[in-house]
This record gives C-alpha cells, structure tokens and sequence, in this order.
C-alpha cells in the first residue's frame, strides 16, 4: 500500500504492506497530512524485511541522553547514507535504513512493536530534515501556539517547560489554540516570511494538526522567579533558534543550508527570552510582548 502526506508542502510516501499493524498508527499521526500521491516525492519509505548498508566508515553519531530517545549512527554508503537506531540504554538495533541521494529509503525495524512504531517515526523525521535542510526548511524542538492568526514557538532544553507554557496560554489567553507540542516545521517564502505549520511530530501530544500561519514570534523559556521578557539581538536570537533546530552536519551543504535558513528566520521574526514561572501569569507577560510587537 502507498500513501502520501504533505507537511509544510513538502510530499513524501510511505510504501508498507496494506496488512501490516503500523498503518494504525500512521493513520493516526499522518492522516491530517494526507495528500495525492505524486511524481517526485521528496522522500520515498518502503518496509523492508532486512536492510544493510554498502559501507562501513561511521560519520556521524547522534546521542540523546536522555530515556524515551534514541541513538542514530550514521555511515557513509555509496549512493547516500546508511543509519541504525538504537533505543537508549540498549544494544538492540531496532532500526536500519538505506536513504539512497535520490530520497529513496528502505527501511527495517526489528524488536518489540511498539519499539518498531517509535524508530519508523523517528526515521521518517530524520529523512524528512535530511531531505528539506536545503530548502528554507527548518525542524524545530518547540511547543507552539496558534493564536490570531500567528504562529509562536516556545523553544528551551527538554524539562524547561515549553509544554507547561503552551498549557499556561490555553487556560489564560482565550482564543489561543495548540500549534504542535514538539516537532513543529519553519518553512522560509520567497519573499521572506517563516511560516510555522504543524506536523506529525508532536511528541507525547496527540496534537496533529495540518494548520500553518507566519509566525509572530519565537521565544526561548528558561525557569526563572519572576516573569519576565526581553528581545534578542540578532546574533542570540540565532544561537537561541540554532540549538533547538534538527539536524545532522553530515555534509557542509547541509550545515550551509541550515545556517542560511536560520538567518532567514531571524530576519523575519522576532527572538525573545522568557524567565518564567509555570503559571498563567507567565503566559501573559509573554504574550503582552510578544503580541503587540
């Protein structure tokens, strides 16, 4: 069975037996990104029963250290990349995958199936930022908000608090509306304006949401004892943003196109810093700035 979706109008196809127990749950993560199927997707999933690289020189390792997340080993392979996935704290690959130059990848999952639900998704967002990091594309480790009309994006390291301040601006800000809770997409248009869209990626959020709108504002948390806001300079708004951006500096077109993207954005939307406590208070301050500017 073939199916395609449409995030941040970028197309990609997954190609997975019709009886296969996967399609539960990329029903219902995908479906609001349902599309037509097209020529020259931008990526390309096919399950596979076993996939195994044509290199074995290692690159590049991306090692979260934190449980729930995965470690990606990524190996130079003669027409693309060869990657494994590992669960935190195992040695058990549950995850291979052969994403070809062309954005063709075949991919095998191994393990409990849960474990296989969790590293197909994992995979298909990190061919999704391989696939989009030269195209004014961005994959953002944020909580965002839609609020009249515009996107604002929370960033700040895991345990921060974006969540719990998305939260803070449901129940204070009337109106507002959950954009995406952890992998939310920053596309760059001609003329200059980051647009945020939802995605398919929202974490332990069940918030899957084709929307899209310019954003208003991007602001990092940091916990603090008191509420309060202030604008970036350029050169902080870009090391804010940076670091809560995904991607791998597996190839100097990739870091290039990363850091002009990021330059883009800044120059189109606003950079804040919120010290905050998680309450409604906070979401107020923050919005009376970020708003109104």
């Amino acid at each position: 069975m073939e199916k395609s979706y449409l995030v941040a109008n970028h197309l990609f196809t997954f190609h997975i037996e019709e009886q296969s127990p996967l399609w539960r749950y990329i029903d219902r993560a995908y479906s609001p990104f349902a599309a037509e199927c097209g020529d020259s997707p931008l990526f390309s999933i096919t399950l596979a029963d076993e996939v195994r690289g044509d290199s074995s020189k290692l690159i590049y390792v991306d090692e979260n250290p934190e449980p729930g997340f995965v470690k990606i080993a990524v190996y130079e392979a003669l027409q693309g990349y060869y990657m494994e996935f590992t669960q935190y704290e195992s040695d058990s690959v549950n995850g291979r995958v052969y994403l070809r130059d062309d954005g063709r990848a075949e991919v095998s999952l191994h393990g409990e199936f849960i474990l296989q639900w969790m590293t197909f998704t994992n995979i298909a967002q990190v061919c999704y930022f391989i696939r989009t990091s030269t195209l004014d594309t961005l994959m953002v480790h944020a909580s965002a908000i839609y609020y009249k009309g515009r996107g604002y994006l929370f960033l700040g390291k895991s345990g921060t608090g974006k969540s719990t301040h998305s939260r803070m601006w449901l129940e204070g800000i009337p109106g507002a509306e959950l954009m995406n809770d952890d992998h939310p997409i920053l596309r760059v248009q001609g003329d200059g304006t980051p647009i945020a869209y939802g995605s398919p990626w929202s974490g332990k959020t069940h918030c899957y949401r084709n929307i899209q709108a310019p954003v208003g504002a991007i602001v990092r948390i940091r916990q603090d004892k008191v509420n309060s806001i202030r604008r970036l300079r350029p050169v902080e708004s870009y090391g804010s943003l940076m670091s809560s951006c995904s991607g791998f500096p597996i190839e100097e077109r990739f870091s290039e196109g990363k850091g002009n993207t990021l330059q883009r954005v800044i120059a189109g939307a606003p950079c804040w810093e919120l010290g905050c406590l998680p309450n409604v208070d906070a979401a107020l301050v923050c919005s009376e700035a970020v708003v109104n500017n």
